[in-house]
């Protein structure tokens, strides 16, 4: 869930230092490093100043939506992980039954041959 909040929840942009424009990518700014300030930096110093000029702001999104259910997301990561988490227990439980309804209905079926060696589910 940690992933949800750090990638999917996040604005990234790269700020120049000289003229204080922002962009959305590292290759635009790195564009505008070579065409706007020609001799400021040396080339090799380039990714330095990239590095150097990204910014990460962390959002709270409060119109965002379980992309299971629907319902609006109160932006707390903590509180929205459980809430997504459930559904995830949900829908394992309900995979769960479904195997064992299908081991069940079919007397010739047994787990093994309803999980591969490893685990895995073979459909």
């Amino acid at each position: 869930m940690n992933h949800e909040f750090t990638e999917h929840h996040t604005l990234t942009s790269w700020s120049c230092h000289q003229c204080t424009l922002k962009f959305d990518s590292s290759e635009e700014f790195r564009q505008h490093m070579r065409d706007g300030h020609t001799g400021t930096f040396l080339e090799h110093q380039l990714d330095s100043i990239v590095a150097f000029s990204k910014s990460i702001e962390h959002r709270c999104d409060f119109g965002v939506q379980c992309p299971l259910c629907k319902l609006p997301l109160k932006g707390l990561a903590e509180t929205d992980a459980k809430h997504i988490g459930t559904h995830l227990e949900e829908i394992a439980l309900f995979v769960l039954q479904s195997l064992s309804d299908i081991s069940k209905g079919d007397e010739g079926l047994d787990e093994g041959n309803v999980l591969g060696t490893q685990g895995a589910l073979i459909f």
